[in-house]
């Protein structure tokens, strides 16, 4: 009788450690997949390693302000050719300004946030200048 009842037992312990390993490994690529899709909407605009930063940033301040940040994407940036806004690093000639549309959900209210933000480079940090509401 005890044998039958150790055997549900370790069935029972197997299935839990496999939906708890199905769960982490969900939760590890879905994060994984999320920094691919936000690389390849930076190389669509020719956007190089340097601007990951900027999508720290945006983290950084949404969590400061008590948003749910939903999405936040590169959609204009300085024309690099024209000369007039590039940097110039060790990695290549990057523009120094780029416009990105944030979207998320204020934690309190539950109002929705549609925003564009501008950043621009100064000594190498990139600091957000400048917000408006869409609209």
């Amino acid at each position: 009788m005890a044998t039958p009842l150790l055997v549900l037992i370790i069935l029972a312990i197997v299935i839990i450690a496999s939906i708890i390993t199905s769960v982490v490994t969900y939760v590890i690529l879905s994060g994984r997949n999320k920094r691919i899709r936000l690389a390849e909407q930076y190389r669509q605009l020719g956007i190089t390693e340097q601007y990951l930063k900027i999508q720290d940033e945006i983290e950084r301040i949404i969590r400061y302000k008590d948003i749910k940040l939903t999405t936040a994407s590169p959609v204009k940036m300085s024309n690099p050719e024209d000369g007039q806004n590039e940097k110039e690093t060790e990695s290549g000639t990057f523009a120094d300004d780029i416009w990105f549309i944030v979207r998320g959900k204020d934690r309190k209210t539950s109002e929705k946030l549609l925003e564009y933000w501008h950043f621009i480079c100064e000594n190498s940090e990139w600091k957000c200048i400048e917000r408006k509401k869409k609209g």
